[in-house]
């Protein structure tokens, strides 16, 4: 058995739902979820994409 030690934080940024991730040693992690109504799943991904940088 493994026990993570993670906080996780949500934000909603539109169509977009932002995760942030504190994992006891690993570091800090972001995921970024399409939540809107795309026209595809290649809209989505590049919405995501965007929205990284």
């Amino acid at each position: 058995m493994v026990t993570v030690d993670k906080q996780r934080e949500y934000w909603d940024c539109g169509d977009l739902e932002i995760a942030l991730d504190k994992i006891a040693g690993l570091g800090s992690f972001i995921e970024v979820e399409a939540k809107g109504n795309f026209e595809s799943t290649a809209d989505a991904k590049i919405a995501c994409l965007r929205f990284k940088g």
